[in-house]
């Protein structure tokens, strides 16, 4: 047991270094990081965080702390629901607990409150809002808003325009002198038109990208 402890604080602590030096991010040292996690570059959690097996997390999300992503649960048609004990009481390699096959996926640029508890299954959308103390049970829309035990839809962070412009633009990709031009679009609060020329911007990144990929 204590080589299992020790081998998930060493792998923990690794990968929130790695997170910082090639992520230019920061997870909290002190959270405890399961295997087959991924994070996206520049994505902060604050405060120790617990990211359960095969969680995915975008880029540039905001994350207070206390974050729990649970992507595995107690199985309670079993009689015995605790696996430690189904091992060390009952030398059984039959565990009693549900892992989600879709796992848990975090979109880009989503902010989530302090305190936030997200179940197996869940998709967050994109520019999605989680409120603190939230429980997150069913999926969320992206530039959704949703708050509550459990998550309930609130609004909308935008308008159905802005919306559908933003809609399947990776804006969060944009980088070099590209995410310069359209710095100031980020410094305000976004309208219809800086929507337009933030998304002219990223299908011209995609363009330019396109052109420069070697032909097969």
């Amino acid at each position: 047991m204590l080589f299992f402890l020790l081998r998930n604080r060493v792998r923990s602590i690794l990968f929130c270094l790695a997170h910082a030096y090639r992520g230019k991010g920061f997870i909290h040292p002190s959270s405890e990081i399961l295997r087959g996690v991924s994070v996206g570059q520049y994505t902060n959690i604050n405060h120790p965080s617990f990211l359960g097996a095969g969680c995915r997390i975008g880029k540039l999300c905001a994350i207070g702390g206390r974050l729990v992503v649970r992507t595995e649960n107690h199985d309670y048609s079993y009689l015995n629901m605790n696996y430690r004990a189904q091992k060390s009481w009952l030398n059984s390699t039959t565990l009693p607990k549900r892992t989600s096959e879709d796992g848990v996926t975090i979109g880009n640029a989503v902010w989530i409150g302090d305190s936030v508890i997200v179940l197996p299954g869940v998709s967050i959308g994109n520019g999605a809002v989680i409120g603190a103390g939230s429980v997150v049970t069913k999926s969320v829309p992206d530039y959704a808003v949703v708050a509550g035990t459990p998550a309930r839809f609130l609004r909308w962070r935008f308008s159905e325009k802005i919306i559908a412009l933003l809609a399947g633009r990776a804006w969060w990709d944009l980088e070099g002198s590209d995410l310069e031009k359209v710095r100031r679009i980020f410094e305000s609060p976004l309208t219809p038109e800086s929507a337009r020329e933030l998304c002219l911007a990223v299908d011209n990144q995609k363009r330019n990208q396109s052109k420069e990929r070697p032909l097969q």
